[in-house]
């Protein structure tokens, strides 16, 4: 058995402390009951060898409660992780994965008047690993000692979040590089290969969370809206001062400079469909993306060509997600009777 730290500099320290609710004045003009689904970003473990995209069918959603103070409380029963599964050949060899995460309590803090927010999750897992000759299971953290992922509005290397939206309650996490920690045990004639293998992947980890909170938290006297253009001018008056912003207007899934999920620095999928696999790989990396698992497929399509791909074309995902492609045997060929 082997212990091994996926672990890197977690640049996210001064954005935590930089995005919390400063005491004493009200911060939340409703608080109470809250619940968020995120829908869009991904989750990437081991440099993207275990990943998978957050969709409206497979959400990372979290349901708690926000204080006046936008202090945020997600008991571990509100934390919903979907399963990580998948193939990958990155360590040379076709594998396949499945990867829990059983989630602990979560903690955040929200402003709505700045943008600035935070969710601290809280885990434990397994991460299990087939191939052709060996079989991996690893333990992920453990549950005295949960990993913790602070997730943030701001910046945490090499991913940018977007700052929350007391418009529409849209808002973009990030957490460009958190510690997992990993214990496995091997079986199969080829477990040495496969250890060996395990023990080559990149260290890093990232999670991106974009989705949007419900109720719309919004700051005390938002909705004075003054202007027009496309944007709001929000007044905020606390005991000790006023505070007037001019916020752009955005809508879920649209509007706004996204660099964490997407934008200029992530992987947004391009059209891939009716390239040849060579093209299609040109396109990929251009957009900051890789190529995942190629699988091929009898269609009436042109031989070679891409007929299918997941995610698909315009999806906004962390910088090089993996993009998988189904490619066209041509149409299937039937005997003739004689």
């Amino acid at each position: 058995m082997r212990i091994v730290r996926l672990a890197g500099p977690c640049a996210v320290g001064a954005a935590l402390l930089a995005s919390a609710p400063a005491a004493g004045a009200a911060t939340v003009a409703n608080p109470g009951p809250i619940s968020a689904s995120f829908t869009g970003g991904s989750i990437s473990l081991a440099g993207g060898v275990a990943q998978m995209t957050f969709s409206p069918a497979s959400p990372l959603s979290v349901s708690g409660t926000v204080d006046e103070n936008g202090a945020v409380t997600i008991p571990a029963s509100g934390v919903t992780i979907p399963p990580i599964t998948g193939s990958s050949t990155d360590l040379g060899f076709p594998i396949d994965y499945t990867a829990t995460l059983t989630p602990h309590d979560a903690t955040g803090s929200v402003d709505p008047a700045s943008g600035a927010g935070t969710v601290t999750l809280r885990a434990h897992g397994t991460l299990v690993v087939t191939s052709a000759l060996a079989g991996a299971t690893c333990d992920l953290a453990a549950p005295a000692t949960p990993v913790e992922i602070p997730l943030t509005t701001g910046a945490s290397a090499p991913l940018q979040g977007v700052p929350y939206n007391q418009a529409d309650g849209t808002v973009t996490l990030v957490n460009g590089n958190f510690t997992l920690t990993r214990t496995c045990s091997f079986t199969g004639i080829g477990a040495a290969a496969l250890s060996a293998a395990l023990d080559l992947v990149p260290t890093s980890n990232q999670l991106t969370a974009a989705g949007a909170v419900s109720p719309v938290l919004t700051a005390p006297g938002f909705g004075q809206q003054t202007g027009g253009g496309g944007s709001t001018t929000t007044t905020t008056t606390t005991p000790t001062e006023t505070v007037t912003t001019t916020t752009p207007q955005q809508t879920a899934g649209g509007g706004g400079t996204n660099t964490g999920a997407g934008g200029p620095n992530g992987c947004n999928v391009p059209k891939l469909k009716g390239l040849k696999l060579a093209k299609a790989k040109e396109a990929l990396s251009k957009a900051n993306c890789r190529l995942g698992t190629v699988r091929k497929k009898n269609s009436k399509k042109k031989k070679g060509t891409v007929i299918a791909q997941s995610p698909k074309a315009g999806s906004a995902l962390i910088p090089r997600a993996k993009v998988a492609l189904t490619i066209s045997k041509g149409p299937k060929k039937t005997r003739k009777k004689r």
